[in-house]
């Protein structure tokens, strides 16, 4: 019993690890391929500020990679997303600081500060994209980030999405990708699987009055059915 048990975890382990590794294959080569050249807007998501309270080598790389892509021309507007956390501490602050220094004007950067995670952040753009009438966005962040962030966009009712990656694969990467592969299938659980399975759990309880009903008549037909044969049998 306990050899087939250890056989079964292995069997699983190797399984994850496979798939695992064909979705951070894919997250890679997603991430790699860029979309789209022309948005109503960009979208940057944050990261941690230093002690500072300005943006670090990796958020840098990011605000880097959008400046850029703004003086080219690729949209004309920036909405910059990130966590507010206590007095001091404000990343859609400091990464609109940045891009200013950069030569970016202030009325093109809007400033989200609501922005905990990558599903908040989408859900604030999508708002802030419906009441500006506003209809495509270019994502502009790492490589390993890309995939998940067109899933929550996707998932906010965003359609129109393009993407600009920033940053090569590295050795260093390699946290950063599994944390990818695991948030990843996360968000699939939580956009996807979780409302089909609320919807067919609704579903059933929409239709079992109607099965109950059915099967109420079928009975009352059967008895009926029972019912006129004895009376017809022979006395």
């Amino acid at each position: 019993m306990i050899r087939r048990i250890l056989k079964l975890t292995l069997q699983l382990a190797v399984f994850v690890l496979i798939v695992g590794a064909f979705t951070a294959a894919w997250l890679i080569y997603d991430g790699l391929n860029d979309l789209g050249d022309r948005a109503d807007l960009a979208v940057v998501p944050g990261m941690a500020l230093t002690a500072d309270g300005v943006p670090g080598p990796t958020l840098r790389t990011r605000l880097d990679g959008v400046g850029k892509a703004y003086f080219q021309g690729h949209f004309p507007l920036i909405f910059v997303s990130g966590a507010k956390r206590g007095a001091g501490y404000d990343e859609a602050e400091g990464m609109t600081k940045y891009l200013v220094g950069l030569g970016v004007p202030p009325n093109a950067i809007v400033k989200d500060p609501h922005g905990e995670n990558t599903s908040a952040t989408a859900s604030d753009l999508a708002r802030y994209m419906k009441r500006r009438d506003l209809h495509s966005v270019i994502v502009v962040t790492h490589y390993y980030h890309i995939s998940r962030m067109k899933f929550a966009l996707s998932a906010a009712g965003i359609t129109d999405i393009g993407t600009i990656h920033v940053g090569t694969p590295q050795t260093g990467d390699l946290h950063n990708i599994v944390r990818e592969v695991v948030a990843y299938y996360y968000y699939l659980g939580r956009f996807y699987l979780l409302p089909q399975a609320k919807q067919l759990e609704e579903n059933v309880q929409e239709e079992a009055p109607k099965v109950q009903q059915e099967i109420k008549d079928d009975a009352a037909k059967a008895k009926q059915s029972v019912d006129d044969k004895l009376n017809n049998l022979p006395k």
